[in-house]
């Protein structure tokens, strides 16, 4: 479990951003 639940969802957010993950209903996974 990470501690900083926050800073996991920065990153997150920052991979979205640059393409190298995509959102959908299911949640957070990388593009195929």
């Amino acid at each position: 479990m990470d501690p900083d639940p926050e800073r996991v969802r920065r990153l997150v957010g920052a991979l979205a951003r640059e393409g190298l993950l995509e959102h959908s209903r299911s949640g957070y996974h990388l593009p195929r």
